[in-house]
């Protein structure tokens, strides 16, 4: 679908080009997705089920910013979001849970920045938040000291940055 959406001409047929793309990359989270929790195919793995996943967030990121695709864009922060939520490993690994946010979260406030579309920021930084205390609460133990994150403090250093016009 997302490939018929490229292939239309987009002065004519704008709408239903994004549309189409917005619908494919969500068959694809749904798909990918699918391959590994309802039918267990042995190559959708841990590992190569979250990198399809993330690469389906790049690419979700750079068709909203190559179409004007805002709803392209919504729905790469969402899938991007939920991938970690869908794919957990049952490991303490913050170091890897917030490399990937920090990752997500730079592609993000860079349509945001190329677009001018202010409204992502807050979208991003609500996904960002959230994921913090859903980690601790599932691996918080007493006798293990809390670690601070240096994710969090530059990425809410970004998002306090970026609450301004990007374009002022």
């Amino acid at each position: 679908m997302a490939l018929v959406g490229l292939q239309l001409n987009r002065k004519d047929h704008a709408v239903t080009a994004k549309t189409l793309c917005a619908t494919g990359v969500a068959c694809l989270y749904c798909v990918t997705f699918s391959c590994r929790a309802v039918y267990h195919f042995p190559s959708f793995d841990q590992t190569p089920t979250f990198v399809l996943m993330s690469l389906i967030t790049a690419k979700a990121f750079l068709l909203a910013s190559r179409m004007e695709g805002r709803v392209i864009a919504v729905l790469g922060i969402l899938g991007g979001f939920l991938t970690p939520v869908l794919l957990p490993s049952g490991v303490d690994n913050p170091a890897g849970l917030f490399g990937y946010i920090a990752l997500l979260d730079i592609d993000l406030y860079a349509v945001a920045l190329r677009r001018c579309w202010n409204f992502l920021v807050p979208l991003g930084a609500t996904g960002t938040a959230s994921r913090w205390p859903a980690g601790r609460a599932r691996f918080f133990n007493l006798t293990k000291p809390p670690s601070p994150s240096p994710h969090a403090s530059f990425l809410t250093r970004c998002f306090s940055r970026g609450s301004r016009s990007p374009a002022g």
